[in-house]
């Protein structure tokens, strides 16, 4: 269930929580578009959430073609609403810690943790939260998570894609008063 819940979030961790952050001073040509510059954050947001929900499908197929044990259509139905509910829930987040979150990242390092406090609350605190999540609420209540109750996990994959269209549609609204903010940051000189 962990892994299928971080798969939309491991590809392009890095690029959720700070979209803007390897852009640099580029950051600023956002704002001479002939476009709202939130468009470009929605944009990237929804570009990022349909290259990681691939991972999601690529994940789904290798459970099919390895799985030690079969669960069937409602426990593979699981796995997805599971997958779903981790790619919507990251990529909202990944929304607010690029607005209140963000970190100037070279895109020429290739070692290292790029990401600001709040990236890696994100990541890595969301990481450790769907991997050991499962697993302590399985040992507190055995049988608890079984394909028999999938439909608890359609439910907050359902509540995850209503966060994410939530998010979706207030962050971008919220970039224009973090403009001057996001610029010194990006530019280094914050």
């Amino acid at each position: 269930m962990g892994v299928f819940a971080i798969s939309g979030l491991a590809p392009a961790a890095a690029f959720l929580v700070n979209q803007f952050g390897y852009v640099g001073s580029g950051f600023r040509r956002y704002f001479l578009f002939p476009m709202d510059p939130a468009a470009a954050l929605r944009a990237s947001s929804v570009t990022l959430m349909a290259l990681c929900s691939v991972y999601v499908v690529l994940a789904a197929l290798a459970w099919v073609l390895f799985a030690p044990m079969a669960w069937g259509t409602r426990g593979f139905c699981m796995l997805l609403a599971s997958g779903a509910f981790g790619l919507f829930t990251f990529h909202g987040a990944g929304l607010w810690t690029t607005l209140y979150g963000a970190r100037r990242s070279d895109p020429n390092k290739t070692m290292g943790n790029d990401l600001s406090l709040a990236g890696n609350l994100v990541v890595i605190g969301g990481m450790l939260v769907m991997l050991m999540g499962p697993m302590m609420i399985g040992q507190v209540r055995k049988g608890i998570i079984t394909p028999d109750r999938w439909l608890v996990v359609v439910g907050l994959a359902a509540l995850a894609a209503c966060f994410y269209l939530a998010s979706l549609r207030r962050a971008p609204a919220m970039l224009s008063s973090r403009r001057e903010a996001l610029l010194a940051i990006v530019e280094g000189k914050a």
